[in-house]
């Protein structure tokens, strides 16, 4: 498909041109519904559309859910010449896709984002639900998941002499991935819904 031909697809839906605008970070169906306020199956759809027009594509090919996808340099391409500011080819950061989209699940997520020092699971699980309240996990909910970043490399135990239980801390790998989980939570609506309201 020519350049004019995807450009005139976009612009038939307002929709999809704002989807690309909002990936200024490789994101999941979930974290792009957050931004822009959509459901997440009408995100789930527009991705797999502009995945088709290889403006997108998925950076973790063989996950199942959690699929993370990124702006091809086709996609960076159709957002300069319809005049984006998000157009700009970034680098994409170089982490494991795979691990990112797995950690993007609920609890796993929250015990990640909850960790921006050495915790103990009980403290973990405290700051994760004064995070979400609806989150639905206990303490052992947490050690089950800190075995599994343990496998994983995302966290170390630190053990410290005043502390009965050992804590644990993000590993390098775990920083990147938290950083980028931060980030990509935040609800920012895209550029063109945002000039719409303002409207």
């Amino acid at each position: 498909m020519r350049t004019n031909d995807v450009q005139h697809w976009l612009s038939q839906d307002e929709r999809r041109l704002a989807t690309l605008r909002t990936l200024t970070q490789p994101l999941t169906a979930s974290h792009l519904a957050q931004r822009t306020q959509r459901p997440r199956s009408a995100c789930s759809a527009l991705l797999r559309q502009l995945a088709s027009r290889r403006l997108v594509r998925c950076l973790n090919n063989s996950a199942r859910r959690s699929r993370v996808y990124g702006l091809t340099l086709k996609g960076h391409a159709c957002l300069g010449a319809m005049g984006s500011q998000n157009a700009e080819p970034r680098r994409t950061p170089e982490v494991d896709w795979a691990i990112y989209g797995w950690i993007c699940f609920s609890q796993r997520s929250a015990v990640l984002k909850a960790l921006t020092e050495p915790l103990q699971p009980a403290t973990i699980k405290r700051r994760a639900l004064r995070h979400d309240p609806t989150l639905t996990m206990s303490a052992n909910n947490v050690r089950d998941v800190i075995r599994l970043f343990l496998a994983k490399g995302l966290v170390s135990r630190v053990h410290r002499r005043a502390a009965l239980h050992p804590q644990y801390a993000l590993t390098a790998l775990g920083r990147s991935l938290h950083e980028l989980l931060m980030t990509a939570d935040t609800t920012r609506i895209a550029d063109n819904e945002t000039r719409t309201h303002a409207r």
